[in-house]
């Protein structure tokens, strides 16, 4: 893990919308996300090489509560299943976000913003909680919504603005 640092990137405030979606678990609702990029999208909502070459960032607001430990633990799972990052990069990267992910409450707004070359940074409730200097972990992070085998398809669908969630 490159280890954390202060990353220079455009502001989400500043970046344009995509797209947006619901992520539904056994029909219950657990968050709305949007998408925001710096750059308008082409048609097809491209590659994955092409959304990481840009500043991109992703809100997601909760509608249950869930604790800092689940949110750490679903996300690495997220990363493994997709085969992004080794087994060590898993463990520095789950030590990275203890730091960084507080346990949320309904309501409650986590902002991921990506930065190409440098990694990511994290909001939480509009005000910064950490950040990751080390671009294969924003990656890897963000492949979680936007790698076309993502485990929810539709909402990646809906965020690139593709089609409805």
């Amino acid at each position: 893990l490159a280890g954390l640092a202060i990353l220079l990137c455009r502001p989400a405030w500043a970046m344009r919308p995509v797209g947006r979606g619901t992520l539904r678990v056994w029909g219950f609702k657990v968050y709305d996300a949007e998408l925001l990029v710096s750059e308008p999208l082409g048609p097809e909502g491209e590659s994955l090489e092409s959304l990481f070459s840009r500043p991109l960032a992703l809100r997601i607001q909760y509608a249950r509560d869930i604790q800092s430990r689940a949110l750490i633990d679903r996300t690495i799972d997220e990363m493994r299943s997709l085969g992004a990052g080794t087994a060590a990069q898993h463990t520095a990267w789950s030590k990275a976000l203890d730091g960084i992910f507080p346990t949320v409450q309904e309501g409650d707004e986590l902002l991921g913003e990506h930065e190409p070359g440098r990694g990511a940074r994290f909001q939480f409730n509009g005000k910064p909680v950490g950040e990751v200097a080390d671009e294969a972990f924003s990656r890897a992070f963000f492949r979680i919504w936007l790698d076309p085998k993502t485990s929810a398809p539709g909402l990646r669908k809906a965020l690139l603005g593709l089609a409805n969630n």
